[in-house]
């Protein structure tokens, strides 16, 4: 049976997916970005039903700075100079947030500043105190306790920095959790355990790769996940069986734009849940028409009922605090903080808890030579990914920026003496944060596209807009290469 149908623009992009009886479109601003989702009944008649409306408003730096939702309001984002969240506003939810220089969260109570001063920081990025929550960490720099008012949790780890079980005390009871891992280190069971240590209440996990693809709850019950694109992590509908033998029935996601679930709905177009989101993981509300029990949370995290942490794959995340409770694996190749999740979660996502850092995960493909530039930038002029495949061609050359793609792709290729308006094939001009509002000219570099798709980094177009207030046109003809 078909799931859901799509139709894609000429640059590829989603414009419409079909969800039972419900049809969603996506619309587009003149930069790529998502500027609304309209779902609506019977799209394919005369005159459609409005069902979910959702409109987003960015900043020159593409930073989100509103959203309308039909159900839920209007929630203005605000952001400090380096793209750090800093405050968000609705009609459920109002809070504030400052940061150290290493972006960890300050505790900020009632009528202070910050909890130590405008130059406090958090020793060794571990988090200790915040709005009355108390962590301790072992000698791994591993959380191994949380109290709160809602009482304690005690975390047990195992020789791989895998957490293998919870004891959550509220009052005089004591409930404990195991969690079990395959080889490659994913989670396909977490039970709970009775006073002689035995587990039961099981729930087991099935994987697609690196992507969670089902899983079955004490033996009966099922659910299968289907993503929105190969490679995605972004829900698009989820087949549940209430236990083998049964007839199957579909549910489908509607996500917010950073992919985390907002609704689900049947095949007939009901919302059987739905549910809004603070800015750092935390649900404001959370409402069944029945029981469905869904889980997801932002990509790549699925949410522990029984300790309100959310397992991402290779760690767990504290939506208490916005970060990850043990340091990443691949240590500081995914930046200087090994417990960040994201410099904002809104436009920002870390399905697999591994926060690559840039350079690092060029590496990882082969790349060698790359540096960042004082902006924070990447200068690829030193590299192996530079165009050298002709003599005469120069792969790095100044230009008049254009404000459209395909001219300054054109622009460069006539200064690099290509003698050619395309690009040659497998390469991209890569705009080096540069710009010179001046002059309005920057330099480009010809390198080749697996340097350069996936890896995110400033660069000379966000300059450009910061400077003109105009965004960058995307091309207007099929097979032009998209590049910042």
């Amino acid at each position: 049976d078909v799931i859901s149908e799509f139709t894609r623009d000429h640059l590829h992009r989603e414009v419409q997916r079909s969800q039972g009886r419900l049809d969603t479109r996506r619309m587009y601003d003149r930069t790529g970005r998502l500027t609304r989702k309209l779902t609506c009944k019977g799209m394919r008649g005369v005159v459609p039903e409005t069902f979910i409306d959702r409109e987003y408003a960015y900043s020159g730096q593409d930073e989100l700075l509103k959203k309308r939702h039909s159900r839920q309001g209007v929630t203005d984002y605000f952001y400090d100079t380096t793209g750090r969240i800093t405050a968000c506003r609705n009609e459920a939810y109002l809070d504030s947030w400052q940061y150290d220089a290493a972006a960890n969260l300050l505790d900020r109570r009632q009528g202070e500043t910050a909890q130590a001063g405008a130059g406090s920081v958090v020793p060794f990025n571990r988090i200790t105190s915040y709005r009355g929550l108390h962590y301790r960490y072992d000698e791994y720099g591993r959380v191994v306790e949380k109290r709160g008012r809602n009482g304690t949790q005690h975390y047990r780890w195992d020789a791989e920095h895998r957490l293998t079980e919870v004891a959550v005390t509220r009052g005089d009871t004591v409930r404990r959790y195991g969690y079990v891992y395959d080889a490659p280190g994913r989670r396909v069971e977490k039970h709970e355990r009775d006073a002689e240590g035995k587990p039961y209440n099981r729930t087991t996990f099935l994987w697609d790769g690196m992507r969670l693809a089902q899983e079955c709850r004490l033996g009966r019950s099922s659910s299968l996940y289907i993503y929105s694109d190969q490679g995605s992590h972004e829900p698009l509908a989820r087949v549940d069986r209430a236990a083998p033998g049964e007839a199957d029935e579909v549910l489908y996601y509607h996500t917010d734009v950073n992919g985390a679930p907002e609704e689900m709905t049947d095949g007939r177009g009901n919302i059987v849940w739905e549910a809004g989101y603070q800015v750092w993981g935390n649900l404001t509300h959370e409402k069944e028409t029945r029981p469905v029990q869904q889980n997801l949370r932002f990509q790549g995290q699925y949410l522990d009922r029984e300790t309100g942490l959310h397992y991402n794959l290779y760690r767990f995340y504290d939506p208490d605090i916005g970060k990850f409770i043990s340091g990443d694996p691949i240590s500081i190749r995914g930046g200087i903080n090994l417990y960040q999740y994201a410099p904002n979660p809104i436009s920002w996502i870390d399905p697999l808890g591994l926060a690559v850092d840039p350079i690092a995960k060029l590496e990882d493909r082969g790349y060698t030579g790359v540096t960042r530039t004082s902006g924070g930038g990447l200068d690829y002029s030193d590299s192996n990914a530079l165009y050298n495949k002709r003599p005469g061609v120069n792969p790095v050359v100044t230009i008049e920026y254009s404000g459209d793609y395909l001219k300054d792709f054109e622009r460069a290729n006539t200064a690099a003496k290509l003698n050619q308006k395309s690009t040659p094939r497998g390469y991209v001009w890569h705009h080096l944060d540069d710009y010179d509002p001046v002059t309005n000219k920057g330099t480009m570099q010809l390198i080749k596209q697996g340097a350069h798709q996936g890896i995110s980094h400033s660069g000379g177009v966000s300059q450009y807009k910061a400077a003109t207030g105009k965004s960058y046109t995307f091309p207007a003809r099929k097979g032009g290469r998209l590049c910042d």
